[in-house]
């Protein structure tokens, strides 16, 4: 009996390799080898060697379970691989390393064990990038010139810095290590053997038996004194590979650790033609006294891309002034000074830097520097705010990190809001303080160039700290060119009220909040308590930890925090009736408290506190969806989409709803359209891959969820790919994705009724029940505390008959008919638990019904349970008609 995966990590049962006909061949150095045509693990054909390097050997293969999609397998060393410890080590390495998503880092799959007669096996899959590594091109073609070096440097530093913020090092980042696509300045970096390094080091010392663990001449000097890695050897080790980069060769080693060492690197004879900037970032980099380097990535990146700008600036400046530009400029002047009249020199600015037709506005936080967790803050305000004019203003999207999934990273400089958000347009804000004044800096930056288009400042009194929220706000409306707000938000007028050490407080809990995956839910929970210890009278901090308690509601399904949460939003909207965020928390302890009437009534009143807010809306349309009322819900996502066309989130939202209603071509539209507002984002994908599946479209199916997991793992890829290897009936298979799927999110009764039918077919009815049972009982404690949700009650009738409990799946569909569950999704569960009652005429009725509303052919041959109604002459009259329309469509 196959077990359910750990996460990240793939048992295997079966044949370890499957030689092509060779003898199998000997271990040569202690490293293992396969052959052109050799199957490893049962699935992946060998297609041919790339590359040996010092944790194993690289090749391409052929997964044969996913329709011959092509991957990168790479082997662990045997003697590493046969420690007793390795095993859990990589798995929670690899684990660690899939958290961070980034466009210029090379994704790592699965991790897989098996044993070959006397030998242990271990192996990664990955994604198969093409091109060359930088060592390879350097090799080939000597030093790499500016041109193709400056993209290089921007993209790898950036891969690197999101690693760091994740907590993750590198420990072995040298030229071998980066893969190289293209040339010149549209060359495409990609940093490879994320989190390998770490696995087979520990975090207490690099020395071993063999010296120093790493590679030789990237590793920094404080290794060889046994200090443990950190983020500043990451920083010595990417500092060789930029002097290897342009010099065409390692760097000498140095010890000493002074200021003259640092002269000494600038005048470096073998990198005397590089500018000042570029001397600067190596001898920064390559410090011997780790205190003395760059203290991150993001600072060796800020650091060289401003001297990048000054340099560029100084060259402007210096330029001699046409005849006409000094005519204009000194009459203007004159003017000014004769007449002392007024002049608007912003005015000036903004028609000398006008912005494009289209503004899709990415807010970035950069350059980054101290009170991150203020700037988060003011930054979302900011967001509020200027999401709002979408409404009305023609052509304008404003994009964030919150709009990337959760397991992605923030975006981290101007460069990659073009490929993660689609930004054409970038307003930076970064904060300064002095004892006197708290200064916020708004640049608009062209996304693709990083010029400066526009530039203002908001000062404040540091006791005056949280009117940088409002104040902020405004600033970014006026200098992207925005109308003025009729209505200030109450909650805004709120953070001008509170002290400065409150809304510190406060912002520390919003930053955990937005942490990815959820992950920081239980420190914001505290920190928000500690505001509200501070303040006892802050109606947003009681507001923002209803939603926080909510939030945990819809992760663990336990009353408990549900009643916390309905706590404080009533003290919410005791201390502040008008706000927003108040109405909006009750509006939804209500919602999922199975009040929905009283909910839509605090969803208006929420919407007449905060006109248009997308937030509102979205959760609206999910009342109206949770509650039968598809109709009133697609309405609301169109008004979102009519305000905001390119949310993604929205497109996501109503291409489920339409699915539910059997009209798969209108929601793979849907799914479509939000795959490209966001082309980082994982889940539209794997939507869009369940969708095609629907259709019929098989290949276009199994591409779509590929490159959904390329993105970042989920469990919808996981299930359709799932669906689609049952349908093939390759069980086994589906089985594998499934237990991917659960792993990811344990809590989705629908995944638990996979795995069951997975064992229906594998012959194993002990299972079958068990993990029927399982699906019941997650879905039954939802349903104990919003026992409003019409459709879950047509999924828990269809379970309950699956386990023999005919008495409580009768019960179920009396309350599916009593809530008016009546999309096609519903309804085919409703078939399904009514022929397991033996109600078969009933069964067959409803289910010509549900075909006649779209329902595809592919759903029903997925249901086990329906295999007596797939015989019946009126059910097969039916499919046979569906196939002549369709093969009419295509004449």
């Amino acid at each position: 009996m196959e077990q359910p995966l750990k996460p990240g990590s793939a048992p295997h049962n079966g044949t370890c390799v499957q030689n092509s006909g060779a003898q199998w061949p000997p271990l040569e150095d202690g490293n293992i080898q396969f052959k052109e045509g050799d199957v490893v693990a049962d699935r992946f054909r060998v297609i041919r060697f790339i590359a040996k390097g010092g944790m194993g050997e690289v090749y391409e293969v052929e997964d044969t379970r996913l329709q011959g999609v092509h991957l990168a397998l790479k082997t662990i060393l045997p003697h590493i691989a046969s420690k007793p410890d390795m095993h859990e080590r990589f798995e929670r390495e690899v684990l660690l390393a899939r958290r961070v998503t980034h466009t210029n880092l090379c994704p790592i799959y699965d991790i897989f064990h098996c044993r070959h007669g006397n030998a242990e096996i271990t192996f990664l899959t990955m994604k198969l990038l093409p091109g060359e590594t930088l060592a390879a091109r350097i090799k080939r073609q000597g030093p790499i010139a500016l041109e193709e070096a400056t993209p290089i440097v921007m993209q790898v530093a950036s891969a690197l810095a999101a690693a760091h913020d994740a907590g993750i090092l590198h420990r072995d980042i040298k030229a071998a290590n980066i893969m190289l696509h293209g040339s010149g300045a549209q060359v495409q970096a990609c940093v490879t053997d994320f989190g390998l390094a770490r696995a087979y080091q520990t975090d207490s010392t690099v020395l071993s038996l063999d010296g120093v663990a790493g590679t030789p001449g990237y590793l920094a000097p404080e290794l060889f004194h046994g200090a443990p890695p950190s983020t500043a050897s990451d920083v010595y080790a990417f500092g060789v590979v930029v002097y290897d980069m342009l010099a065409g060769q390692l760097p000498p080693f140095r010890l000493e650790s002074n200021a003259k060492a640092t002269a000494k690197m600038t005048s470096d004879p073998t990198i005397a033609h590089l500018s000042a900037n570029w001397k600067t970032l190596i001898a920064r980099c390559l410090e011997p006294e780790p205190s003395r380097r760059y203290q991150s990535m993001s600072e060796a990146l800020d650091s060289f891309h401003n001297r990048r700008r000054s340099e560029s600036q100084f060259a402007v400046i210096a330029a001699p002034l046409s005849r006409r530009s000094a005519i204009g400029l000194g009459a203007a002047a004159t003017v000014a000074a004769a007449g002392g009249m007024w002049f608007n020199w912003s005015r000036i600015s903004f028609a000398m830097h006008p912005l494009p037709p289209k503004r899709f506005v990415a807010l970035l936080a950069w350059p980054t520097g101290d009170s991150a967790a203020i700037l988060a803050t003011v930054l979302d305000s900011i967001g509020s705010r200027l999401a709002r004019a979408e409404a009305h203003v023609k052509d304008l999207l404003i994009v964030s990190s919150s709009d990337l999934p959760d397991d992605t990273g923030p975006i981290k400089n101007p460069g990659e809001s073009v490929t993660a958000l689609g930004a054409n347009l970038v307003l930076a804000a970064s904060l300064q303080s002095t004892p006197a004044t708290v200064t916020l800096t708004l640049q608009v930056l062209d996304a693709v160039t990083q010029r400066m288009l526009r530039k203002t400042r908001v000062s404040i009194a540091p006791q005056n700290l949280g009117g940088l929220a409002e104040g902020g706000s405004a600033a970014a409306a006026k200098l992207l060119g925005l109308p003025e707000r009729e209505t200030p938000v109450k909650d805004l007028e709120e953070l001008h009220r509170v002290s400065p050490e409150v809304f510190r407080i406060f912002s520390e809990a919003e930053q955990l909040a937005n942490e990815p995956n959820h992950t920081g839910l239980q420190g914001a929970v505290l920190k928000y308590q500690q505001a509200l210890d501070a303040d006892p009278h802050f109606a947003l901090g009681y507001a923002k930890l209803a939603l926080a308690y909510t939030q945990q509601f819809i992760q663990s399904g336990e009353a408990a925090t549900l009643k916390l949460a309905a706590n404080n939003a009533g003290l919410a909207l005791r201390y502040n009736p008008r706000s927003a965020k108040g109405l909006l928390s009750q509006a939804l302890v209500l919602l999922y408290s199975g009040k929905p009437d009283d909910a839509f009534n605090y969803f208006s009143k929420c919407l007449a506190a905060d006109p248009g807010n997308p937030e509102t809306l979205l959760y609206k349309a999910q009342a109206y969806r949770n509650v039968g009322k598809l109709p009133e819900a697609s309405a609301v996502y169109r008004e979102v989409l009519k305000q905001r066309p390119n949310y993604w989130l929205a497109h996501n939202e109503l291409g489920y709803l339409l699915s539910r209603e059997a009209k798969y071509q209108q929601a793979a539209d849907e799914f479509d359209a939000a795959a490209h507002a966001a082309p980082q984002v994982a889940l539209p994908l794997a939507n869009l891959g369940t969708t095609y599946f629907q259709l019929g479209k098989h290949d276009e199916a199994i591409a779509a969820c590929m490159l959904s997991l390329k993105k970042s793992p989920t469990e919808a890829a996981y299930m359709a790919l799932g669906d689609i290897a049952f349908s093939d009936g390759k069980f086994t298979a589906a089985l594998d994705n499934y237990q991917h799927a659960a792993a990811l999110h344990p809590m989705y009764h629908l995944i638990w009724r996979d795995i069951g039918d997975c064992y229906a077919v594998l012959g194993q009815p002990a299972l079958v029940r068990e993990n029927y049972r399982k699906a019941a009982q997650l879905l039954s404690s939802s349903l104990a505390i919003n026992p409003k949700g019409g459709p879950n009650w047509a999924v828990l009738a269809f379970y309950h008959a699956k386990i023999g409990d005919a008495a409580h799946a009768e019960a179920d569909l009396k309350n599916v008919e009593a809530q008016g569950a009546k999309d096609v999704d519903s309804q085919f569960y409703v078939v399904q638990a009514l022929a397991l009652l033996g109600r078969n005429d009933e069964a067959l009725k409803l289910l010509l019904t549900c075909m006649d509303r779209g329902l595809a052919p592919v759903d029903v041959n997925l249901a086990l349970d329906l295999k007596s109604l797939q015989k019946d002459p009126r059910y097969l009259a039916r499919v046979a008609e569906l196939r002549a329309k369709d093969k009419a469509k295509v004449t």
